[in-house]
């Protein structure tokens, strides 16, 4: 288990705090301007002053004492501030609907009553982030502007459960200010751990497919499902009022759906949300001052629990609802949701992963050169749906994690993102991966709908039994990011990411290997010359060192190099490599395989620079290590990237000598130390020794 800090222990928190007769401050979350905004100021240049719950009602004249929850959780009691997050607020609403995710979302088991012996000034709750389960501790101070809070908060002002909840959202994506602007479906998967998928009703096509849509919406509110409405607006037009009351670029909330009979017929509805809670709703047809409601039956009507207060909420019919909005987004609650019981329907598996440039960045299938250095992810599927079509049901979800926090922090934006699906056999990854022939020469089963610059892509596929390969991917090759990829089917599946095994020619093996391409007679007419060439190069004391061997190796490789110094670093790890002794120089024997060595190098690098760049990238370095009896898992190819890869994501021909004059040092160092089950045991400083001597 990680070892926790005492700021990430709620039990320590109230230990600490009840010693010590103070409230709890957040390190990690302090009150200050910057974590509200990262440049925008208050008029004036002034501050926000932070206060804890109780202080704001005092500092408000209030007589009453602050609560958490008043009454219960309820979607009425949100409000929006002065912050862009409607798409937060809609899906807190909409969370409300379930308690048993509410509840394990607030945690009402792991807070005191504000004022009461336990308080401490700290709240816990939990929320999914990256594919777990997160707990975000706060402190309950709130910033505020004029005695008022300043972003959400509830209906009743001695209540603070959403305000506190917001805090810990901003506090888990680095500021307040992190949450301007998202889409509901992104909220609604981070307190439930769903699966988002939307619908664009503008490419509605057919009755049958607003039919299906409604099925959906029907379906998914009878589980439990979270959804979220919006209207596309142009960047001036955001939070814009449009047509019949309704808002542009706002986020709603749906909450539920029922067919009512409208003198005689059959009318759909669905209830709408504006977190604004105010009186901004809809104003046609089922609207709260609608004249259809007198063609109900008073039983209807009580079935429907029907408020016509001016609180944001909203019924409309469901031809207006696919008229007017545009955008319906829907979190599917799967196996890793707060809410599983079981009936879900949903199997699911999370795959991690990352794309490193130069290794593991490789871009999409336009980039074919680069595309199999993309992770790769075997989806096995072998058991049908339990319907007569004899195919398999599978959801693929690609997330790119942490985006958020880094373009508040440092200006990230999202990548474009999206997946391809390869149907495979075993043959297929005969290498441990597939590799640039395999995807050159066989189409993708399936794809993403789209490339795009949000936090997921998702896509629904029917597909045959059989083995599948996903290849998550950015758009374009060379960008840095980390991702999970959720895999959802009906039936259980295996998944796993696909890697090359990693193995090295033992000394033994590469000295056979040289010796087999020599006869005795080469091997004589050579070892004339070449002692004639160390005793040239050698000083008085016979023996070469890293400096002596520098100056050899500069103007020895000053075409491939282009006129560049050899590097220094590089010659060490040539003498350690072939220093038996560790002495730090290299006498005849040991020059003379050193010299070999760097001939064949030189010879495989030439061979795997096509472009002649005097450069390699992480696909050349691949197969050229391959040509050396060297195989190399992509998690120790992306350490080498992240050690050796320069600006543009490429290694020179001295780094290509250091690269594999360590890893058979390394590996002759292992080879003396493994026993028969392939394990080495160190001392540590037979351990040090091999690290510092490289």
């Amino acid at each position: 288990m990680p070892y926790k800090q005492w700021y990430e222990d709620l039990g320590e928190i109230k230990r600490r705090c009840r010693e010590r007769g103070t409230l709890f401050e957040d390190p990690e979350f302090p009150a200050i301007d910057s974590k509200v905004f990262k440049k925008r100021v208050l008029p004036g240049g002034q501050s926000f002053e932070w206060l804890r719950p109780q202080e704001l009602l005092d500092a408000q004249g209030s007589s009453e004492k602050a609560e958490f929850v008043v009454g219960g959780a309820s979607r009425l009691d949100i409000n929006q501030g002065m912050l862009g997050d409607c798409w937060l607020l809609a899906a807190i609403a909409s969370l409300t609907g379930e308690e048993k995710l509410m509840n394990k979302v607030i945690r009402l088991d792991k807070y005191d009553k504000f004022g009461s012996p336990g308080y401490c000034g700290a709240f816990q709750f939990n929320i999914w982030q990256d594919g777990h389960w997160e707990e975000v501790i706060i402190d309950d101070r709130l910033p505020t502007y004029r005695k008022k809070l300043v972003f959400m908060h509830s209906k009743e002002k001695n209540e603070f459960w959403c305000a506190l909840l917001e805090k810990a959202y901003a506090k888990l994506q680095g500021s307040y200010e992190a949450l301007k602007g998202g889409q509901t479906i992104e909220a609604m998967e981070d307190f439930t751990g769903g699966l988002g998928e939307d619908f664009d009703f503008k490419k509605i096509k057919s009755e049958a497919e607003r039919e299906e849509i409604w099925k959906v919406i029907e379906k998914g509110l009878r589980r439990g499902d979270l959804m979220g409405c919006s209207i596309t607006a142009a960047p001036n037009q955001i939070e814009a009022k449009g047509e019949m009351g309704l808002v542009k670029g706002h986020a709603y909330s749906v909450t539920k759906a029922t067919t009512v009979n409208y003198h005689g017929r059959d009318v759909r509805l669905v209830r709408v949300r504006n977190p604004w809670g105010n009186e901004r709703e809809w104003e046609g047809d089922w609207g709260d001052k609608s004249s259809q409601w007198k063609g109900l039956s008073e039983s209807e009507k009580r079935q429907m629990n029907l408020n016509f207060a001016d609180d944001g909420e909203f019924w409309m019919s469901f031809d207006d609802f696919t008229r007017y909005f545009h955008k319906l987004e829907i979190c599917h609650l799967g196996p890793d949701s707060a809410k599983s019981t079981g009936d879900h329907g949903w199997e699911g598996r999370v795959e991690k992963g990352s794309w490193i440039r130069g290794s593991s960045a490789g871009g999409c299938r336009n980039f074919l050169n680069t595309f199999a250095l993309n992770p790769q992810f075997r989806v096995d599927l072998e058991d049908t749906d339990d319907d007569a079509d004899d195919k398999c049901s599978l959801t693929v979800a690609l997330m790119q994690t942490k985006r958020r926090k880094l373009k508040a922090e440092e200006g990230k934006p999202m990548l474009t993102i999206g997946f391809s699906i390869y149907k495979i056999t075993d043959d297929d990854l005969k290498g441990g991966r597939a590799d640039r022939d395999f995807f050159a020469y066989h189409a993708s089963t399936a794809r993403s709908p789209v490339f795009i610059n949000s936090r997921e892509v998702t896509g629904r596929y029917t597909l045959d039994p059989g083995s599948y390969l996903v290849i998550p991917t950015t758009f374009e090759p060379g960008h840095n990011g980390d991702f999970i990829v959720r895999i959802y089917s009906e039936k259980p599946v295996k998944t796993g990411q696909v890697d090359v095994k990693t193995t090295i020619q033992s000394r033994d093996e590469r000295k056979a290997s040289y010796r087999s391409n020599r006869t005795s007679e080469e091997d004589e007419a050579a070892d004339a010359s070449f002692k004639a060439l160390f005793q040239k190069l050698a000083g008085e004391d016979r023996e070469i060192d890293a400096f002596e061997l520098q100056q050899i190796l500069t103007t020895a490789t000053k075409k491939v190099m282009f006129g560049r110094e050899f590097s220094i670093e590089a010659c060490r790890s040539i003498i350690d490599f072939k220093d038996e002794d560790k002495t730090g120089k290299l006498g005849y024997d040991e020059f003379k395989e050193v010299w070999a060595l760097i001939k064949s190098l030189l010879t495989v690098f030439t061979q795997f620079d096509a472009d002649g760049s005097g450069s390699m990238d992480m696909c050349e370095l691949r197969l050229a290590l391959f040509k050396q009896g060297i195989s190399l898992s992509q998690a120790t190819l992306n350490a080498i990237s992240a050690r050796f890869n320069n600006k543009k994501g490429t290694l020179c021909f001295d780094d290509f000598i250091q690269i594999v004059s360590r890893i058979y040092s390394i590996k002759d160092d292992f080879d003396k130390h493994a026993d028969r089950t392939g394990k080495a045991t160190f001392t540590v400083d037979e351990f040090l020794r091999t690290c510092l001597t490289m």
